[in-house]
């Protein structure tokens, strides 16, 4: 077991500056695709990158252990909780450029922006829809963009 070092007390009305409420003791297998789960000592939500940002560094700032939570697929939580913050990743902006982009601007290919909150499945209906090949093979996966980057998806 890995011991943790707790902050002594921790201002939870911090992240209200940026826009993130941050509660106490939040059953978290309402999150996961189990169902099953303890609490979050400490959980928020966040719906854009600049609150994710802000919120990881508010927490690493008074060295508040952290969890990155998306879609809670492939994911078994303790039904003791977890100590520290959950933070539920609801960053989910999806834009097609039709036109080049400035990454690859003499490519004539579009190209695909998701964040990391975005279900893959849904991700690859939309580029089916969009009549863009390639991510076919999402269609069926249980997690996020930012789950499938960090656990290789389709490897």
């Amino acid at each position: 077991m890995i011991a943790m070092t707790m902050p002594a007390a921790v201002d939870l009305n911090a992240p209200a500056r940026f826009g993130v409420t941050v509660r106490e003791q939040v059953p978290l297998a309402a999150y996961t695709t189990m169902k099953v789960g303890g609490p979050a000592e400490y959980f928020a939500a966040v719906a854009t990158v600049d609150q994710l940002i802000r919120l990881v560094r508010w927490a690493r700032s008074i060295e508040l252990p952290y969890y990155l939570l998306g879609g809670g697929s492939n994911v078994l939580i303790s039904d003791a909780g977890l100590r520290g913050l959950v933070i539920y990743n609801r960053c989910r902006q999806v834009r097609i450029d039709e036109a080049p982009c400035c990454v690859y601007p003499q490519d004539d290919r579009p190209f695909v922006f998701a964040e990391s909150g975005v279900s893959m499945a849904g991700l690859a209906r939309r580029t089916v829809t969009a009549a863009l090949t390639g991510l076919e093979w999402a269609v069926s996966l249980p997690g996020t963009v930012g789950g499938a980057v960090v656990n290789n998806a389709g490897a």
